[in-house]
């Protein structure tokens, strides 16, 4: 079974940018889940401080038709890996888009953000991927990549597809010690550069991979995704309070989104070779146990 469910990791290509900025779109990223009640009570009421589900619990709430954190995003096409959407921090609201200063911190998780249809417009209709990865980036401030002190967390997290009113969801994926470093050698000086970031990778397995593109019929761009971290701790053990990461604040941090694609007809093929393997190999064990094991046995010698 590790054959046939790893036959993603070898038909993978490398990594691909979702975003397209040169397709038509609405580019829209909300907040959905920014990280629990944990937040100051010096935030002004009613700017949306805590968000769970995309509705303000302080205010009444209003759903995604009024979302209450939604971004006009920034194209930010050279200075990652990847072009990368400049979004809102979780509590740019509740501190009026960083004119006051952020006295609170970010809550414990879950944090959780909704790319609307057309966003990830780079991925092809009909593409068949096996990996997706997340860049969280602190682009406001960079730092000397030895002496800064950075740290590990230990990250619990998951996504879903939503479809034509279905949801699809996968996970938990889980990552110990990841770096808050995010190092790079951005456009134009292409220096090496060090600042505060989290990188996510949701490895899917084969089977998975063709479960998803025949659900949504391959229509990528019809399709929402909620990036959520479930849960996120750090690996020292201390609580999250003044952690630095890329998207708590009050201020702006990037997103990127890549992907890498296999070949669907290859994948299955590998699919069916192992299930053929595992089907004979079942059938000689079962026989195996059976007195038809040394005639059967015999009739392969023959042909040998």
């Amino acid at each position: 079974m590790a054959f046939i469910s790893n036959v993603g990791d070898t038909a993978g290509k490398d990594y691909e940018n979702s975003f397209d900025f040169s397709e038509s779109g609405n580019n829209l990223v909300f907040v959905w889940n920014n990280g629990g009640s944990n937040y100051s009570s010096l935030y002004s009421s009613g700017d949306c401080a805590h968000v769970v589900e995309g509705k303000c619990t302080d205010t009444g709430g209003f759903w995604l038709d009024q979302p209450p954190i939604s971004y006009a995003p920034i194209f930010d096409s050279f200075f990652h890996d990847a072009p990368g959407l400049v979004l809102s921090q979780t509590h740019a609201r509740a501190a009026d888009y960083g004119t006051d200063t952020y006295v609170g911190n970010s809550g414990d998780g879950p944090f959780e953000w909704l790319i609307m249809d057309d966003v990830q417009n780079a991925i092809p209709n009909n593409q068949t991927f096996d990996r997706l990865r997340y860049s969280f980036i602190d682009h406001q401030a960079s730092y000397n990549c030895v002496s800064h002190p950075w740290e590990g967390f230990d990250i619990t997290y998951s996504i879903t597809f939503q479809y034509d009113n279905e949801t699809k969801g996968y996970g938990p994926f889980y990552s110990e010690n990841v770096s808050n470093k995010y190092q790079h050698f951005p456009y134009p000086s292409y220096h090496e550069e060090c600042n505060v970031g989290i990188q996510l990778e949701y490895d899917f397995n084969s089977f998975e991979s063709l479960e998803m593109v025949n659900w949504n019929s391959g229509n990528w761009n019809e399709t929402r995704f909620y990036v959520k971290i479930d849960n996120i701790e750090r690996t020292s053990g201390l609580n999250l309070y003044n952690a630095e990461l890329p998207w708590a604040g009050n201020e702006v941090f990037t997103l990127t989104s890549e992907y890498s694609s296999i070949d669907e007809v290859a994948a299955n093929f590998f699919i069916n070779m192992g299930t053929l393997v595992l089907t004979v190999a079942t059938f000689a064990l079962a026989v195996a146990s059976t007195p038809y094991w040394d005639p059967l046995k015999n009739i392969f010698k023959g042909a040998v």
